[in-house]
């Protein structure tokens, strides 16, 4: 699989104070979203266990109850790699300096997503299929993966820390021999985001990592296993959401989604972004949409 990197823009990092989770915050937002995850190649969520196949040894998918997921945590790991490198997150410093909880306050990322002792303010659950039998169970052959040491976002070893690009994979290189097995998943599921005293801006550049902008700023979620060879590509949609109006600290009366309402969340979030992080939007978007459209 080609890959191609997307260097992260330079800027001053920001600190903020911890949000707490006692109280409902004024001109924030809380609620859940009802999202849609349908496979453009298949998927493989690792489980971290393997069983035989004739001679072969198969590489799991991740189950619940014998059922396919694509796990709550792979799809908020996705979601936080685009969000650091569109904001002014701790990546950027070196390791020495990165987010802590009681000395430094958190960056945008570790704020949102959570950091060390902080449980953070969006999280994601599992996926599920939409329809069980709607999904098929496929088995793909991969290149043998290179040994961990922080190919994705690390650097070498006797470097700085510091995170100046992260690395996709764009389409698929020939077939090789050094091969393995692994289980995939071909579907709709569908999952939510639930979310607790966040910003419009947050909440916009959060569905900009989804992949959820428009025109020139789509582009497919990439996540599990496999992607050097081309898996784990799928598209995400808001189906429906509910809010949690903030009242005097407390929670207020529930409401449905408005329409368009996520349309203001990301031009909230679009005019929080320098013309670095617009670039560096701008080239992910391209890099994964041709990823996309590989054979």
């Amino acid at each position: 699989m080609t890959a191609f990197f997307v260097h992260n823009p330079s800027g001053p990092e920001t600190k903020h104070s911890v949000v707490g989770h006692g109280v409902f915050l004024p001109d924030c937002l809380s609620g859940v979203l009802d999202l849609a995850f349908d496979t453009v190649s298949p998927v493989h969520p690792g489980a971290g266990a393997f069983a035989l196949k004739g001679r072969d040894v198969l590489r799991a998918a991740a189950r619940r109850a014998g059922v396919p997921i694509l796990p709550g945590t792979s799809i908020k790991g996705a979601v936080r790699t685009v969000f650091e490198l569109i904001t002014a997150s701790c990546v950027l410093s070196d390791r020495k300096a990165r987010c802590d909880l009681k000395k430094t306050g958190l960056c945008a990322a570790c704020g949102l997503f959570g950091a060390l002792g902080y449980a953070g303010r969006l999280g994601f659950s599992d996926g599920v299929p939409c329809d069980p039998p709607g999904v098929s169970v496929s088995t793909e052959r991969v290149g043998v993966p290179y040994p961990p040491g922080g190919a994705r976002r690390g650097s070498a070893e006797g470097q700085s820390s510091i995170v100046t690009a992260y690395k996709f994979y764009g389409r698929p290189d020939a077939d090789r021999e050094d091969v393995i097995l692994v289980e995939a998943y071909r579907g709709s599921f569908r999952g939510k985001a639930r979310f607790r005293n966040v910003t419009s801006a947050e909440l916009g550049l959060v569905l900009f990592a989804l992949g959820l902008g428009d025109g020139e700023f789509a582009f497919p979620l990439v996540l599990g296993g496999g992607r050097p060879a081309g898996l784990g590509t799928l598209r995400c949609r808001v189906m429906q959401g509910m809010l949690l109006e903030h009242a005097k600290g407390h929670i207020g009366r529930r409401r449905p989604l408005r329409p368009a309402e996520e349309l203001d969340w990301m031009r909230s979030g679009s005019s929080s972004l320098d013309d670095a992080k617009r670039d560096a939007l701008l080239d992910l978007a391209r890099g994964l949409r041709e990823r996309e459209a590989s054979p």
